[in-house]
């Protein structure tokens, strides 16, 4: 009898001491908060913890870039009888530990903006992709000061940015070099180069400037 109160209150302490694995889901981070990953980033920094707050300035970066974004696609140009799409696949990149994690390294997330203009009832499309802080825009820009016309390509002047108007087949593209930081990158199919032309203006590339140099 007493083997067994023992054998009982043995299981008891055995169950209370031992902890109860449950099914649990884990939590999304939610969207980035600047003011909010900042203070967690410091408090981590100052413990000491650094995976933690290089985590959080990640975020905090992802903030700002996300109000860069928006700022930039309100200035891009409005298209009358055009159906826009804007591409998105930044957020699932955001929301992917691993995917977010390689576009960190190779500094992509968030730096992509693109914008594509369908005609209603028509064939023509405008797809607008702008490189923020891109390596490329440094190569590209040399070389377009080497650049000359010629019956495929054409060098367009701005005020304070340069770009290459090309021909491709049924399209014509436009790449620009914008602060000598940001490459902005244009293909209008079914356009002619008169009106892709009159989409850039000087009073667009300058309003997308305006935004950069904030």
């Amino acid at each position: 009898m007493m083997n067994f109160k023992m054998l009982m209150l043995s299981l008891l302490i055995l169950l209370l001491v031992v902890p109860t694995f449950t099914q649990e889901r884990e939590k999304k981070a939610g969207p980035p908060d600047f003011k909010k990953d900042v203070a967690i980033a410091t408090k981590a920094f100052d413990a000491g913890d650094y995976s933690t707050c290089l985590k959080h300035l990640t975020r905090a970066s992802s903030a700002v870039m996300e109000l860069r974004r928006a700022r930039l696609l309100a200035v891009f140009p409005v298209l009358a009888d055009f159906e826009v799409k804007d591409n998105t696949d930044y957020k699932q990149v955001r929301n992917n530990k691993f995917a977010a994690g390689m576009a960190g390294f190779t500094g992509a997330m968030g730096n992509i903006i693109e914008r594509t203009y369908q005609e209603k009832g028509g064939n023509k499309r405008l797809k607008i992709t702008l490189h923020l802080d891109s390596p490329m825009a440094s190569t590209f820009g040399s070389m377009l000061g080497m650049m000359g016309g010629g019956k495929d390509a054409e060098v367009i002047t701005y005020t304070n940015a340069k770009a290459l108007l090309k021909k491709e087949r049924n399209a014509y593209g436009l790449q620009a070099i914008l602060l000598r930081l940001h490459m902005l990158d244009a293909k209008g199919t079914n356009f002619t180069d008169e009106e892709l032309l009159k989409v850039f203006s000087q009073d667009l590339i300058d309003k997308i400037i305006a935004v950069l140099s904030k």
